[in-house]
């Protein structure tokens, strides 16, 4: 009786596992969207690379946790467009975002541009945009801007910066981005 009430209590926790992992891991399923990593202008030119790909991470996680999109897998989506991001990110056309998304198989894909980063001021500004894959258009583009209370100082400023700037810049952008 122990090993039959073992058995279907196994069968159902690894029934339960495979459903919640079903969606967007099956081969051909499309996701709703791809965060690209976010590349920094003329203004920003010194935003250290973790930055950047704390934007994109804590956008992703802020966005699945909304439960509104499925998010690609960013360690995927670094890997395809590690050598296409400037053109990927290129505020001026939405050809290489589309074709990203295409071979990503998604809905949307969110491109930004760090157009401004202080850390001695504790300020960080973003242009976001969501391309449409499907029509190459885009539907919601928006800027974002956050400055930390206090000027940061000494050592900790880049632990400062992520945690009292940056995060507060991607709830913006997250809250943006949301339907």
């Amino acid at each position: 009786m122990k090993k039959i009430l073992t058995a279907i209590i196994l069968g159902i926790a690894m029934a339960g596992v495979t459903f919640a992992q079903a969606k967007g891991t099956v081969k051909g399923s499309e996701t709703d969207i791809a965060l690209v990593e976010f590349t920094p202008n003329a203004n920003a030119s010194d935003v250290p690379a973790d930055i950047k790909r704390q934007l994109q991470t804590m956008i992703a996680a802020a966005l699945a946790n909304s439960k509104a999109y499925d998010v690609y897998d960013i360690r995927h989506t670094r890997n395809a467009t590690q050598s296409n991001l400037d053109a990927i990110n290129n505020e001026s056309s939405t050809t290489a975002a589309a074709r990203v998304g295409k071979q990503l198989n998604v809905k949307y894909v969110v491109t930004g541009i760090v157009t401004g980063y202080d850390i001695d001021n504790g300020s960080i500004s973003a242009k976001v945009r969501m391309i449409e894959v499907s029509t190459g258009k885009v539907t919601y583009k928006g800027e974002f801007s956050h400055q930390a209370q206090l000027k940061l100082v000494g050592n900790a400023r880049l632990g400062e910066m992520k945690s009292k700037v940056v995060k507060h810049l991607v709830d913006k952008i997250a809250a943006g981005l949301l339907p």
